[in-house]
């Protein structure tokens, strides 16, 4: 687009410089005349361009109005029912939805797309189209990205809103942005992006996300056809829960006002080693979204966060000013625990062996410099879950010891 502008421009220059000439004009003006027309002309195709763009985006604002409307008029909740997405075909193209109002960036993003390879790109100018697309129950999007400064809406109130579709809940959301601001990107990772791309791309490493994006889809959609696991029911992603690198991402950015408001907790499972070696994975991934649904059910959703790590322990950011009640979510994510594995609801809860309950550990707070504070807090978090372990352990022990008869 930008080149096109260019050769607009070089060519307008020409002509002009060519009329002075044949006009007698001296050589200072026929630079001039080149240099001014030439300009001219690229500056009026640009915002003939973006005057357009604008003229556009109207056509779609009444009905994006209406739909802000009755998202406006819905109390947002922690977890909501899940209204899935219509089931993809095994054959269905990986979909992505770009929203930016600078034309050169849908250009490079369709471009980027185009070279992943079997990605399908659909761009719009602003976010009022974009809520009037995703409200579309024939249309289906798998991955989005957005830009954070756009007129009419921002980025992050575009993620605030899609995220409050029960559709949309669990689909990547990505904030493009030219802002060194870190708060801004903050902001949007508590609207709920995923993750966050800066101004200009690193072609290459934007590229690698879509191909990694399109073949967990891929992933995702062959799952999808397996005949379904008995005893464990689908749950709704939680509106508060992330991917571990954007909540290890969330805390680094904080600025350390914002971080001395918030504490972090570990939600650990005790014998997940246990459940691994019963269970095949999709059936783990379901427990996982349990977990993470009863416990946000039990926090404040404002300011909330939570991620599983890599050894399937959930690490709960939350304000400090909300009440903890620890021992009532330390029960609810047992009684998950025990209606994902059969085996545990066969036998008595103080048999080691096979029992497997869950064990969260006291708050600790946000503290330290940016670059140490998510993993510092992430390590104590941890300790303090597996010290909640050791303290349950050490009570049952002695009756364990007694009921063998030593």
């Amino acid at each position: 687009m930008i080149l096109g502008y260019l050769l607009i421009g070089v060519t307008v220059g020409f002509f002009g410089a060519a009329a002075a000439f044949t006009a007698g004009a001296p050589i200072w003006a026929l630079l001039g005349v080149y240099t001014l027309s030439g300009s001219a002309s690229v500056v009026v195709m640009a915002v003939a361009h973006v005057v357009a763009g604008r003229f556009t985006a109207r056509s779609g604002a009444q009905t994006a109005t209406d739909l802000q409307g009755a998202i406006d008029a819905e109390e947002p909740s922690v977890a909501r029912p899940v209204t899935p997405l219509p089931q993809r075909a095994p054959e269905a193209r990986f979909t992505i939805l770009a929203v930016d109002d600078d034309p050169f960036i849908l250009d490079l993003v369709d471009t980027i797309a185009e070279t992943a390879g079997d990605i399908t790109v659909v761009t719009v100018p602003s976010a009022p189209e974009a809520l009037t697309l995703l409200a579309d129950p024939a249309k289906t999007f798998d991955y989005l990205l957005f830009d954070i400064s756009m007129p009419q809406m921002s980025g992050i109130e575009l993620c605030h809103r899609v995220r409050l579709l029960p559709a949309y809940q669990d689909v990547p959301i990505v904030m493009l942005t030219a802002r060194r601001d870190m708060d801004h990107i903050a902001e949007a990772l508590r609207a709920g992006a995923t993750d966050y791309a800066t101004k200009p791309f690193d072609v290459t490493a934007l590229g690698q996300r879509f191909e990694a994006a399109r073949d967990v889809f891929k992933a995702n959609v062959r799952a999808t056809a397996s005949p379904e696991i008995p005893g464990l029911a689908a749950q709704g992603m939680t509106t508060s829960r992330t991917d571990y690198l954007t909540l290890s991402n969330y805390i680094g950015l904080l600025p350390e006002k914002d971080a001395a408001t918030l504490q972090i907790f570990a939600v650990r499972i005790d014998r997940m080693d246990v459940l691994s070696a019963r269970y095949a994975p999709v059936h783990l991934d379901r427990l996982l979204d349990s977990i993470a649904t009863a416990t946000a059910a039990s926090l404040q959703p404002q300011g909330t966060m939570m991620a599983f790590n890599a050894d399937n322990d959930l690490l709960v950011v939350t304000p400090t000013r909300s009440p903890i009640d620890l021992p009532r979510i330390e029960a609810l994510v047992t009684q998950c625990v025990r209606d994902s594995d059969p085996d545990a609801q066969r036998h008595n809860p103080q048999d080691d062996d096979v029992w497997c309950g869950a064990s969260i550990g006291t708050p600790v707070p946000l503290s330290g410099p940016k670059a140490d504070r998510a993993s510092r807090a992430s390590t104590l978090a941890l300790e303090a879950a597996e010290a909640r372990i050791l303290s349950k352990y050490a009570r049952t022990m002695p009756r364990l010891t007694q009921a063998s008869g030593a």
